[in-house]
């Protein structure tokens, strides 16, 4: 899996500390797994808070202190990361929390969100030619929007910005698509930041069937299905957004949007 910007970098970590990482990781996630590595991801604005697991498996996982000042930042990532498995959105990436990394000086003493990440999968914004033509008019196109509507969807529910293709990952070989890094959310949902998905229909034809666009209803399917999870789950959503401060009380205007008046507006960024 090619990992974010990861550094070449190695963090030399005794024996009694990779056993310690392995334990959390069967705690959590329910993996025994040998670790080999763990590195600083590298990019990002959290780049000084976040490292990578890298595990014999394949498997990789992220430890991250939020550092970019995003109020609440890390408890928001973990309540996103629960509402995702709640609402069973694609491919959604869980995320657990300790407080028993004090092995890395910045996470001493503070409670650090655990992630495991999609397995194979690597940025949107470091797709190659060929995935992107794959994604674009191949094979994998269908299932590719269906999945982004679903988190556009999500993501216009929960208010969560920041969503440019960095934040995305496609597993190429799986046919899957996550959204990650969530910490910014229970804003007001944009639909400004989800306009670059238009990269992946062909927009002449979008411009000019607009709805009818197969491409387009392929967003809007997926799109449809969240809602639909959504209004399924209102009570348990309900609920967890209630048992904290933070998100208590939040509503979003797009639970009441029906799909065809969203995908509408989404269309208008093609002018």
């Amino acid at each position: 899996m090619p990992l974010r910007g990861v550094l070449t970098v190695q963090m030399a970590m005794p024996s009694e500390v990779l056993a310690q990482i392995s334990d959390l990781l069967l705690t959590h996630f329910g993996n025994r797994e040998t670790i080999l590595s763990v590195d600083p991801v590298g990019e990002g604005a959290n780049a000084r808070g976040h490292f990578v697991v890298n595990a014999a498996s394949g498997n990789h996982y992220g430890l991250k202190l939020p550092v970019r000042g995003v109020p609440f930042g890390l408890e928001k990532e973990h309540l996103m990361a629960t509402l995702a498995c709640t609402l069973d959105a694609p491919n959604a990436c869980p995320v657990a929390q300790t407080d028993r990394l004090d092995f890395i000086d910045l996470f001493r003493g503070k409670t650090v969100n655990v992630t495991h990440w999609l397995a194979g999968s690597k940025q949107v914004r470091q797709l190659s030619e060929e995935e992107r033509r794959l994604v674009r008019s191949g094979p994998d196109s269908t299932v590719f929007r269906n999945q982004a509507g679903e988190w556009m969807a999500f993501g216009l529910l929960f208010g969560i910005g920041d969503r440019h293709p960095g934040n995305w990952v496609w597993a190429p070989a799986e046919k899957k698509l996550a959204m990650i890094d969530m910490e910014q959310s229970l804003e007001q949902g944009e639909l400004a930041h989800y306009t670059w998905l238009l990269d992946y229909v062909e927009r002449e034809n979008a411009r000019t069937l607009k709805l009818k666009s197969a491409e387009i209803r392929d967003l809007y399917d997926g799109y449809s299905q969240m809602l639909a999870k959504h209004a399924a789950q209102k009570s348990m959503v309900e609920g967890l957004l209630e048992a904290n401060d933070f998100s208590k009380g939040f509503k979003s205007a797009y639970a009441e949007r029906a799909p065809e008046e969203v995908l509408s507006n989404f269309l208008l960024a093609l002018g």
